[in-house]
């Protein structure tokens, strides 16, 4: 009887050690996080916000993490955070007590969005003329879309007005008076620049010439004069003339 004493607490013995082996941990790796960025644009507007990650090959589960900016604890913990502030950003994952090093700084550069310009030799133009205005963005190479408006209203291609890529042709109606603006968009993004400087357009209505001569009989052989005159016009007129509606040639000017 007291020998099978003995070896029950004998096994007794061997199983609480046994069970505390069991419960011992291994060390915690955790490797060095990197930080990645979505969306991945080659350029970041400051109307923009992007999501950063703390990538971690290897490590436990149930990892917490910690977010700095600027080397100041940002108090996140989770995986990803959205930022929108220009920045050096670090990261790292932790478990217990267990932390991994930082991660490589990631710069966070928003640029302010770039202001259009209208280019354009057209200050004033006739109705019936054909006018051209650009929209530019100098030293830009994203894929913009343009958009053009009238005042506050919003042009839309049609038969006297057609927009294609930057540009803007305009078969000019008395309509067309006004000041123009330009702005521009990124596709699938949420950047839209601001507004462009206004570009002055004055249309004015063709001017009716006037036909003045002391002649209005003649003989055969007689010289006889006729001039084309537009009252208080310094335009760079050339001039048609017209014998019962047919065109007369050559082209003469003025006189």
């Amino acid at each position: 009887m007291e020998r099978f004493k003995i070896l029950v607490l004998t096994v007794a013995v061997c199983a609480q050690a046994m069970s505390q082996d069991s419960t011992t941990e291994s060390p915690v790796q955790i490797s060095k996080p990197k930080i990645t960025v979505n969306p991945d644009h080659g350029v970041l507007y400051n109307t923009e916000s992007v999501t950063l990650s703390c990538e971690i090959s290897e490590g436990p589960p149930g990892l917490q993490y910690d977010w700095y900016k600027d080397s100041k604890d940002l108090g996140q913990h989770q995986r990803s955070i959205t930022v929108n502030e220009n920045g050096k950003y670090e990261c790292k994952g932790k478990r217990r007590e267990t932390r991994s090093e930082k991660s490589d700084v990631y710069t966070l550069t928003l640029k302010a969005l770039p202001k259009p310009q209208i280019q354009s030799a057209w200050t004033e133009a006739f109705t019936g003329e054909e006018v051209s205005l650009q929209c530019l963005i100098p030293n830009d190479s994203e894929n913009w879309t343009y958009m053009w408006f009238r005042g506050s209203d919003k042009i839309v291609s049609g038969a006297e007005s057609n927009m294609k890529g930057n540009s803007l042709t305009l078969s000019v109606q008395s309509s067309h008076d006004g000041e123009y603006v330009c702005q521009a968009e990124l596709h699938h993004r949420k950047v839209t620049t601001e507004k462009s400087a206004p570009h002055s357009l004055t249309v004015k209505a063709l001017p009716k010439p006037q036909i003045q001569s002391e002649w209005t009989e003649a003989f055969t052989g007689e010289e006889v004069s006729l001039q084309c005159l537009i009252p208080n016009d310094s335009e760079n007129w050339t001039y048609m003339w017209f014998r019962a509606q047919t065109r007369l040639s050559p082209v003469l000017n003025q006189t």
